[in-house]
C-alpha cells in the first residue's frame, strides 16, 4: 500500500540553496544554506552565480513536469539575502539546463546544456540579465552535457560529459582546448580523460584554491547526481590530463535531502542544489496534463 501511495502521490523535486560566501576548506562546511523551493509541478537545479554592477544573480534550470523540459531562469539576491521572483530568460523548443555563465571582455556569455538538441551553444546577453542571443554553435552532432569552461595557461579548456553510443550517460569526461571561445576546438588526445561514474560529469565552475585548480564533479554511483566531489587537477596540458579526489559533499547538508550535483560561488555567495521527496496529491492530474501537452 505504501509503495502504491508513493508511486501515485510522491515525486523527487530539486531545489536550490544559497548562503554568504565562506572560505573554501576541507572538510567542506555545509551549514547555513537558505533554500529556494520550487512550486509543485516544477524543480530548480544547476545554480550558477554572476555579479553585475554590484548585484548578485543566480541562474538555474527550471524544469516543468508538464512540458518535460527545462528553461533558464534567474533570481536576484539583495543585500539582505532576500531573493526575487524567478524570471525566465532563455527558452528553446528543446531542453535547457546547467547555465554555465561567465564574463569575458566586458561581455556576459552563457553555455547552457543543450544535449537534447545535439549541440553545444554559446549565447551572449544583450541587456543583462535578459535578451540572450545565440552567438555560435560551438559543436554539433553530439550529446554533450554540463559543458564547463576554464581559462588557463593562454588556452581555453572545455570540459564536457559526452554520452557515447552504447555507453552510460555519466561516465565519460571529454576535454577540448582552443585559443579563444570563438576559435576551432581541438579534442584532447586522451579523450575521454576521465572514465568514472564517481567523478566524470561536471558539477560547476573550476576554481583556484591555494594555487591548485579544483574541478567539482558529480558522483552518480549511488544514483544520478547523488553527491559532489572536489578534484584537484594535477596535470592539464595539450598532451596530458590527470586529477585526484580531495573531498565530497554528501546530501546530508539539508534534512531529507537525497542528492546534490552542482556547486558554485562568486565574491559574495555560494550556491548548491538538492533533491527531496515531496508529496503532491495532484500528481496524477499533472501526469495527465503532461500526456495531453505532448500529444496536443
Amino acid at each position: 500500500m505504501a509503495r502504491l501511495f508513493n508511486r501515485l502521490f510522491t515525486y523527487p523535486q530539486w531545489f536550490i540553496g544559497y548562503r554568504p560566501k565562506k572560505p573554501f576548506s576541507t572538510p567542506f562546511d555545509t551549514s547555513d544554506f537558505h533554500v529556494i523551493a520550487p512550486p509543485p509541478g516544477k524543480f530548480y537545479a544547476d545554480p550558477f552565480l554572476l555579479q553585475n554592477d554590484g548585484r548578485n544573480f543566480i541562474f538555474f534550470e527550471e524544469f516543468s513536469f508538464i512540458k518535460l523540459k527545462g528553461v533558464i531562469c534567474f533570481v536576484e539576491i539583495d543585500e539582505d539575502g532576500n531573493y526575487s521572483e524567478p524570471e525566465v530568460v532563455l527558452e528553446r523548443d528543446y531542453h535547457l539546463s546547467y547555465p554555465f555563465i561567465f564574463r569575458l571582455d566586458d561581455k556576459i556569455y552563457m553555455i547552457p546544456e543543450t544535449g537534447e538538441n545535439g549541440t553545444i551553444e554559446l549565447y551572449s546577453a544583450k541587456d543583462f540579465p535578459f535578451n540572450w542571443t545565440l552567438e555560435k554553435v560551438i559543436m554539433k552532432a553530439l550529446k554533450a552535457y554540463d559543458t564547463t569552461i576554464l581559462f588557463s595557461g593562454q588556452k581555453v579548456w572545455m570540459f564536457t560529459n559526452i554520452w557515447q553510443t552504447g555507453g552510460r550517460p555519466y561516465t565519460d569526461l571529454s576535454l577540448f582546448y582552443a585559443d579563444s571561445i570563438f576559435d576551432e576546438w581541438s579534442a584532447h588526445p586522451k579523450n575521454p580523460v576521465i572514465c568514472d561514474l564517481c567523478s566524470a560529469r561536471p558539477a560547476g565552475n573550476l576554481f583556484l584554491h591555494n594555487d591548485d585548480i579544483i574541478r567539482p564533479s558529480q558522483n552518480s554511483l549511488v544514483g544520478y547526481g547523488h553527491s559532489i566531489v572536489f578534484n584537484k587537477v594535477t596535470c592539464l596540458s595539450e598532451n596530458d590530463y590527470s586529477e585526484m579526489n580531495l573531498e565530497q559533499i554528501e546530501p546530508n547538508w539539508y534534512p531529507g535531502n537525497q542528492s546534490c550535483h552542482t556547486y558554485n560561488f562568486n565574491e559574495d555567495l555560494e550556491v548548491i542544489d538538492g533533491e527531496v521527496i515531496n508529496r503532491d496529491f495532484l500528481k496524477p492530474y499533472r501526469k495527465m496534463a503532461s500526456y495531453l501537452y505532448r500529444f496536443k
